[in-house]
């Protein structure tokens, strides 16, 4: 279609596809404008194409004859981008409160909170100047959910008629599972040392798809060699669960490595990811793997990860202790016991926990204390106790959970593309030796290292005190890079009597962080960029004809809906007034 076309005006469902179809060859922009008559209580629906932008930058009008007013809704573009941000720069987890780069932690820093009543969303006409009423919604946020409230019924019909436009915009849940061989053939094509597989049953139907990056494959090498798995449940017509693996930057920033859908989330299905994920990842005694308490991970975990150390998201198990036990000041000592550094300082805040609520005290040991606790961890977690940086990643692609699974991973591939772009720019701008989030961090320790004393014990041994206590007495080995704190060894950053110790000493503290926290590493972490598919170059029809039937429906795991049911008729749907009998 030419660029001036003039704007095309469909009037039923069969020139509606007709025109649809025209996406295949044509750049398309879809329009709809809805015309209400509030006195005859009836609507019309017209839809406008033409060929100057893709359909996914459509603006919506909707005019009524009658009075002016202006729709209060939002963007979901612009609230997605922010929700990125707010992901990818606003550092990540909470954890140790690193992503305010060493800001006094709160007590209440990951306390979880006990599930709040359900709020509803409200959608309203709000009454401004002027004879129209202007509808900016993307075509994506018109979604419709339980606890919705609308003000009229005539504001819930033009919704439920722009979702029907993007339904036939967006592609079948079918079509999606139909072209998935050929849109993961063309992100390979596209992405050098991008990984991807698909698994499919006997019968052709769908099971499960990983994918990683290229970018993010390479870019691993340079980071902490923690992972945080997760799973969020998708909402579309076959279902799923979006499964994730993510990391942590020397930024102290979310780097996603790899993500899957599957059916649900059983033995299968994480063996199968972590299987691929091991392509990429090999088992290893430095590796440490962060995740729920989900029986099927843990087991996958010690089935294809044996070498690793697996740790358990504190947050989850504060939740399950909130919803089990009782008493505010227990629960403070219990996150005290999970975050402590030194052994000694554990078993005495064990201890107190036993005899104050023994109950608790033998559920934290059946829990393993290896896998909550910092101090009993076989391995090095650095400062992720918690899997938040997952749930920071779901709340970006909350969005797409609803679309067709090509929708979902063009999504993933939309968003890590700018997230890579801009902490590319980010890095590279960095004029310090470590990176900007360990230097804010460590000057606020350098600040607190002035109010302590110092005292040479040998070469390789320094005292460091506070005042005359001795109590507050430590010491640190320059060489090891240790401190009795054990804060120093954990985090694999100075803890503020090595910084004591090294001014002392005449040493650099750059010399005493992990290489990982080095802005050149970040730099190479964010090296490679994410392409998006060519579409114009030809798919090989053995890529083509491969077969990929979308699979069974099946319930999510949880409690299934009860059918309540009266005494007189037995029949569901009414009650007692209203039955018939």
């Amino acid at each position: 279609m030419a660029h001036d076309t003039p704007p095309f005006y469909v009037s039923n469902t069969r020139q509606l596809q007709g025109f649809l179809s025209l996406k295949k060859i044509e750049r398309l922009r879809l329009c709809v404008e809805i015309t209400e008559n509030r006195a005859s209580e009836k609507s019309k629906t017209f839809l406008r194409l033409s060929s100057e932008a893709e359909a996914e930058a459509s603006v919506v009008e909707s005019r009524d004859e009658n009075y002016s007013g202006s729709y209060d809704g939002c963007s979901l573009e612009k609230e997605q981008e922010d929700n990125e941000n707010d992901c990818f720069n606003g550092a990540s987890s909470e954890d140790d409160n690193f992503s305010s780069y060493g800001e006094s932690p709160t007590d209440d820093e990951d306390s979880p909170t006990l599930t709040p009543k359900k709020r509803y969303q409200n959608f309203s006409v709000s009454r401004s100047k002027g004879n129209l009423e202007v509808l900016s919604l993307d075509m994506s946020s018109i979604d419709i959910a339980v606890g919705q409230r609308y003000d009229s019924k005539d504001d819930l019909e033009r919704r439920l008629k722009l979702l029907t436009m993007r339904e036939i915009d967006e592609g079948t849940p079918e079509c999606g599972f139909e072209s998935l061989p050929s849109y993961l053939y063309m992100i390979r094509r596209a992405n050098p040392s991008t990984v991807t597989h698909l698994q499919i049953d006997e019968l052709g139907r769908f099971m499960y798809v990983f994918l990683a990056f290229g970018a993010s494959v390479n870019g691993f090498p340079f980071i902490s060699k923690v992972v945080v798995v997760d799973g969020t449940f998708l909402i579309g017509k076959y279902k799923g669960t979006l499964l994730t693996a993510l990391a942590q930057d020397g930024n102290f920033q979310i780097f996603p490595i790899a993500f899957a859908v599957v059916d649900t989330e059983n033995d299968d299905s994480w063996h199968c990811f972590f299987m691929q994920l091991k392509l990429l990842i090999p088992d290893d005694e430095g590796l440490a793997i962060i995740s729920d308490r989900h029986n099927s991970i843990g087991k996958a975990i010690r089935n294809v990860y044996p070498l690793a150390a697996r740790g358990i998201c504190t947050y989850h198990l504060y939740k399950n202790i909130l919803g089990r036990y009782k008493g505010k000041e227990t629960f403070r000592l219990v996150k005290k016991a999970a975050r402590c550094f030194r052994m000694s300082d554990f078993t005495a805040i064990f201890e107190e926990i036993e005899a104050i609520h023994p109950a608790l005290h033998g559920y934290l040991q059946r829990a393993d204390v290896r896998l909550w606790t910092r101090v009993h961890f076989p391995g090095e977690r650095y400062n992720l106790m918690t899997t938040n940086i997952a749930e920071s990643m779901n709340r970006p692609l909350s969005h797409a959970r609803g679309l067709n699974i090509v929708r979902i991973l063009e999504s993933i591939r939309v968003m890590l593309t700018r997230w890579f772009a801009e902490q590319r720019e980010d890095a590279r701008s960095q004029p310090t030796t470590l990176t900007r989030g360990v230097e804010k961090l460590l000057h606020g320790r350098v600040t607190a290292a002035r109010e302590l004393t110092v005292q040479r014990i040998d070469d390789h041994h320094t005292e460091v005190k506070y005042g005359s206590f001795s109590e507050s007495l430590n010491v640190v080995n320059l060489v090891e890079r240790k401190c009795t704190c054990r804060r120093f060894e954990r985090e694999k950053l100075p803890c503020v009597h090595a910084i004591t110790a090294a001014e002392y000493n005449n040493v650099c503290r750059i010399s005493m962080c992990s290489p990982y926290y080095n802005s050149e590493y970040l730099v190479s972490a964010y090296a490679e960029s994410i392409m998006p598919a060519d579409e114009a170059q030809p798919i090989p029809e053995i890529v083509a004809d491969q077969p990929c039937l979308p699979p069974y429906i099946r319930q999510q795991p949880g409690r299934p809906k009860i059918e309540h049911t009266r005494s007189r008729c037995r029949e569901s749907g009414h009650n007692a007034k209203t039955c018939h009998m």
